[in-house]
């Protein structure tokens, strides 16, 4: 009887000494880039909280304690190609200003192709991509995410979906969030950046 107590607090000491390594050692994230991934969810907590122009309702931000995120993992920073359109673009609509289209990132995830329509970002070397996955409706907003992507020489766009985030109104019904192109949707689930509580 002794022994098996003895075989069980070890097991529990084990899990303990994994957990606190998995919470403490974000699963291959570069520590170059956590730094700059952790004080970015910092201030966006901040500005939610605090800035007068904040999507979260006033009357619920003295109880607003940050955004949920799955934990940091670096098998989710991909490297895509930016391929640009030689057509007249569409458009996404929604929000306060209709977005170009101005082409679409082609990346591989375990050793499959997949390609995303890339609208203009906010910056001249940004792309901004909504998507949904498998998390859609489930740990994350049913209507998909939004991803910000640098777009370096080369064509190559650096996908980290550890920056992917909710639009506004999904923090309040009063936004306008541009809608997901069907096309848009990924069959798998990419359990990375901003997720519901």
């Amino acid at each position: 009887m002794r022994w098996r107590l003895i075989i069980a607090a070890a097991v529990v000491a084990i899990a303990l000494i994994l957990l606190y390594w998995v919470t403490k050692n974000p699963r291959h994230y570069p520590k170059e880039r956590l730094k700059t991934l952790l004080l970015h969810r910092k201030n966006k907590d901040l500005y939610l909280k605090t800035a007068l122009d904040s999507p979260i309702p006033a009357e619920e931000r003295p109880d607003f304690e940050g955004l949920h995120y799955f934990p940091p993992d670096g098998q989710w920073i991909i490297y895509g190609r930016f391929v640009p359109l030689d057509t007249v673009p569409d458009t996404l609509l929604g929000g306060v200003h209709p977005l170009p289209q101005v082409g679409y990132v082609e990346f591989t995830w375990k050793q499959q192709r997949y390609r995303l329509n890339a609208y203009q970002g906010s910056h001249p070397h940004e792309l901004f991509i909504p998507f949904k996955d498998a998390t859609s409706g489930k740990t994350t907003y049913a209507g998909g995410r939004y991803l910000n992507a640098p777009l370096l020489k080369d064509s190559v766009v650096v996908l980290d979906f550890n920056y992917a985030y909710h639009p506004y109104c999904v923090y309040n019904p009063r936004y306008l969030c541009p809608a997901v192109p069907e096309v848009n949707r990924l069959p798998f689930a990419v359990e990375a950046g901003e997720r519901l509580p």
